[in-house]
């Protein structure tokens, strides 16, 4: 018998139908391949239960032909289960006119003193509501049934009284006999109830047999012992590797029920016992697998409808909705880092949820994309739409989908806050909706974002936290301890490390702030990079950072930039440094000792002027970001969050300090030269990470993607950089390819033009013979400032401003030094350095009395 096919082969998933797994119509059901190779399986127990009747042994018949619909939960099973009627009415009819399909058993309600699931597939049988009808259409079928079913009550109570007892002997042999009669009374009652129905067979569904998994095991039994009839054929759902599971362990318990010792290959057995008990109670030619929710979103056959007078009128395919939702979500990404951010719909139940909530949207997507379809009919034509979407939001020639855009965004943030499992797409969700919408557009930094703040994360704890960091361990000697605790332990986001900062020495410093006092535009550059930090948990130093250019960059991207913004971007800590975590203060706060180095060395400005000079900078560079600005409006380029999320963590998961090059000491001796190159080097990393993710068929340039890294050491000169592969294999293909991107876009920025001149400036120096001695030599430190950096470096003195007490020296030796030896050193290396006619001396020697409980010793002593 020839299974027919619906009149129309696409298949419609209406998104005003109520949350229901019955369908009204054959046209909506989505597993559409299940459904037939289901009806293909009925059509073959049809023929063995025609050979049956015409047997004298009907019972010679018998076999395993249970079905089973194999799928995780959501998949949509029941959904089968219950519209399997309808698939054959509309496809089948005669096959359907032949058989009977019972609703779906549910083994949970199997009572907890109740052993037997055939009691509850009997009375699911007699509680059928055609049964029902037919036994009073027809009162001899009744009688027929009713004695039947005495009988089959009478084998069911004979059995389950032998069980009760102990079986011996002749009671054992009652036992076996009697099961085997009960096997024949149920077959007996099937044959009487298609009678009753005038059907040729009996097709039992029953919904999750592994559902409790305390009887899941005996359930399975009654199918493999009571089902076989030819007249029944039995369709049940459920996960395989969990019915797996179940199956193993049963086997496994009865290998040890009287050796206790369990090992390897008794393991081994159960498992294989299992999987033969599998393949017989489960044929696999009898198994249909479930489609995923994957599977149906690339499917351009499935439409999604809505119901007009009573007809089906289709919107737009699936894969243009799940092109949509992956354009709104990637962006112009090249699939690189974190690579492709998938939708997490994983079941049916969650898909028709996303659908109920933004199906007030879909008729201006159809307007914009409802042909698409007939556009693109080859194999990859997903990613083609993809693309050709992706254009349209974020390289786009007009502006038609930005009210779309949001509205999208805005329901799609809602719905995945409820989704425990995708803090991801929220936080991506979240943060497209905030750039899309304009929300920052004249005050705050769209990196203020928990995308890009992982220690905003523990505001969003309702969400699963997959990765954990050992950040607190890894940073415990660069920051004071009370300065860790602001260190997240779990994201719902990979992110790398926080940038740990490359210190300078202060002469080293000195002679950066000589030669940057040139050029105010130069010094601001170094400022963009500069930050006083713990280099140590007690050492603060000048260290490198390029946090500051990353986020200037990115804020470019969103509105004008003013003096006051870079003003602000100067005094916060760097983006994503270990400083930003530590809420740290800005590099110009006052400690009340001159540990800030003064903008102006050259005598021959005044500080005003300088100052002066400074602003003038900031106000010349926020001007020709703005002028840049006009670039980008006329690209109408729009910048993608998972964009800049991706560049930001290739950004920080390099180690800046090891692309430096620099000469020993704690902290390090720097030539200016390579301070003024960190900035150069900042824009450099950011302009290849950018790069790195565009490379590719979208804008238009070549597959071929260099991963290398820039290093400190070969690049002295912008020719160098030209020459690197990272240039040549993926900035210069982006920017021959002419299209708007990122890469495009900043190989125009100010920013460029000082980076390389940055470079330029300091070989000019470098080759006029500075030294950085000569150029600001080194002024020895004041005791007490000696005294602040090496001892008061526990948190509590961290704002102290007041006299030195020797009660301050010891309370920090408590803090900081435990063992009196160190402290012993400590205080012998300051008198070595300032004599004892220090008057910090005498407090020195006291608090080492009050912490220690002895003097330290003497110099000559600790000196042998």
């Amino acid at each position: 018998m020839q299974n027919s096919a619906p009149a129309d082969d696409k298949i419609y998933f209406l998104i005003d139908q109520p949350e229901s797994a019955g369908q009204t119509n054959a046209n909506t059901l989505l597993a559409r391949d299940v459904y037939r190779n289901i009806a293909n399986s009925i059509d073959e127990a049809l023929g063995i239960a025609r050979q049956a009747r015409q047997s004298p042994d009907p019972m010679h018949h018998r076999y395993h032909n249970t079905v089973l619909i194999d799928g995780a939960r959501g998949t949509g099973k029941s959904t089968v289960l219950i519209n399997l009627g309808r698939y054959l009415a509309s496809c089948n009819a005669e096959m359907f006119e032949q058989v009977h399909i019972c609703a779906p058993v549910d083994p949970t309600l199997l009572e907890d003193h109740d052993d037997l699931f055939l009691n509850v597939i009997l009375a699911a049988v007699l509680s059928d509501k055609k049964v029902e009808e037919a036994q009073q259409r027809n009162p001899s079928g009744r009688q027929a049934l009713a004695k039947q079913l005495q009988k089959l009550g009478a084998a069911l109570e004979h059995m389950q009284n032998q069980r009760e007892h102990t079986q011996k002997g002749m009671d054992k042999l009652r036992a076996f006999v009697g099961n085997q009669q009960l096997i024949q009374e149920v077959h007996n009652f099937f044959a009487e109830v298609l009678k009753l129905l005038d059907k040729k067979l009996l097709i039992l569904t029953i919904d999750d047999v592994d559902t409790g998994l305390d009887k899941a095991f005996e359930n399975l039994e009654v199918v493999r012992r009571y089902l076989t009839s030819p007249y029944v054929m039995p369709i049940i759902s459920g996960d395989l590797s969990l019915y797996r599971e179940v199956i193993w362990r049963n086997f496994l318990g009865r290998l040890l029920e009287k050796s206790k010792e369990e090992s390897a290959a008794s393991v081994e057995t159960a498992k294989e016992l299992a999987r033969e008990y599998e393949r017989k109670v489960l044929p696999v030619q009898y198994r249909q697998k479930m489609p995923k929710v994957k599977d149906y979103l690339k499917n351009k056959n499935i439409y999604f409808a809505r119901m007009n007078q009573g007809k089906i009128e289709p919107i737009i395919s699936m894969p243009v909705f799940y092109a949509w939702l992956n354009a709104l979500l990637n962006g112009p990404v090249n699939g690189l880092e974190q690579g492709f951010i998938d939708v997490p719909i994983s079941t049916i139940r969650a898909l028709a949820q996303l659908v109920r909530k933004t199906k007030f949207l879909f008729s201006d997507l159809q307007q914009h994309y409802s042909l698409l379809d007939d556009r693109f009919s080859h194999g990859s034509w997903v990613k083609s739409l993809s693309e050709t979407m992706i254009v349209d939001i974020f390289l786009r020639k007009d502006n038609l989908l930005d009210g779309l855009t949001v509205k999208w965004l805005d329901e799609l943030r809602s719905h995945f806050d409820h989704e425990g499992s995708s803090c991801a797409n929220f936080l991506l969700a979240e943060t497209s909706f905030y750039w899309f919408s304009g929300s920052f557009a004249h005050a705050g930094s769209p990196l203020d974002m928990p995308l890009f703040m992982p220690a905003q994360h523990k505001k969003i704890q309702v969400f699963k936290m997959d990765f954990s960091n050992e950040w607190q361990v890894e940073l415990k000697r660069y920051l004071p301890k009370s300065k860790l605790q602001s260190f997240p332990e779990h994201t719902g986001l990979f992110f790398p490390r926080p940038q740990v900062g490359a210190p300078i020495a202060a002469k080293s410093m000195k002679a950066v702030r000589y030669l940057a006092s040139v050029d105010p535009m130069q010094s601001l550059c170094c400022d963009m990079v500069l930050h006083r930090e713990y280099y140590t948990s007690r050492s603060m130093a000048w260290q490198r950072y390029m946090g500051r250019v990353f986020e200037l960059i990115v804020l470019g991207f969103f509105r004008d930039v003013s003096e006051e913004d870079i003003s602000h971007l100067l005094q916060k800590s760097p983006f994503y440094s270990t400083a930003s975590y530590a809420s740290l203060s800005g590099y110009n706060e006052d400690d009340g000792e001159e540990d800030n180095f003064p903008f102006e060395i050259n005598e021959e400005a005044s500080e005003t002027d300088w100052v002066k000079q400074k602003r003038e900078a900031m106000k010349q560079l926020g001007y020709d970001i703005n002028v840049w600005r006009n670039h980008l409006a006329a690209s109408r380029f729009v910048l993608s969050p998972w964009l800049v999320f991706n560049a930001m963590q290739r950004c920080f998961s390099l180690d800046f300090s090891r692309q430096l090059e620099f000469r020993g000491g704690n902290p390090p001796s720097v030539l200016p030269g390579d301070v003024f190159r960190s900035f150069g080097m900042a824009f450099f990393n950011v302009w290849s990470a950018f790069a790195y993710l565009e490379t590719g068929e979208l804008f238009g340039s070549s597959d071929a993607i260099s991963t290398g890294q820039l290093r400190w050491k070969p690049i002295n000169k912008e020719i160098d950089f030209r020459k690197t592969d990272m240039y040549q294999q993926n900035i210069r293909n982006l920017l021959a390819a002419g299209k708007s991107s990122v890469t495009q876009l900043l190989c125009l920025h100010p920013l460029f033009e000082l980076a390389k001149k940055s470079f330029q400036v300091i070989a000019e120096a470098e080759q006029a013979g500075y030294l950085v001695d000569e150029v600001a030599p080194q002024e020895k430190l004041s005791s007490r400032e000696w005294i602040k950096r090496n001892l008061l470096v526990a948190d509590e003195f961290s704002d102290f401003k007041g006299r030195i007490e020797a009660r301050h020296i010891a309370r920090a030796l408590e803090l900081s030094f435990p063992d009196s030896e160190e402290a012993n050193q400590l205080f012998n290396d300051f008198i070595a350095e300032y004599k004892a006619s220090s008057e910090l001396a005498p407090r020195f020697e006291e608090a080492i009395k009050m912490a220690y409980k002895h003097p330290p010793e003497p110099l000559d002593e600790f000196a042998e």
